[in-house]
């Protein structure tokens, strides 16, 4: 595969990566004050219960 053909194809490639992790980073800032939220009442109920 010619060089400049390879460049083109792995351009590609890490745009739809470039993608697909924008996508997903949207989905993880839509998830992370649940996960937040959750970690906190976690953290909170061992640190009450090592009291």
């Amino acid at each position: 595969m010619p060089k400049y053909q390879r460049d083109a194809f792995y351009g590609e490639k890490w745009e739809a990566m470039g993608l697909k992790q924008m996508e997903s980073l949207y989905h993880f800032s839509r998830v992370l004050p649940d996960y937040i939220s959750m970690l906190v009442e976690m953290l909170s109920y061992t640190a009450l219960r090592d009291i």
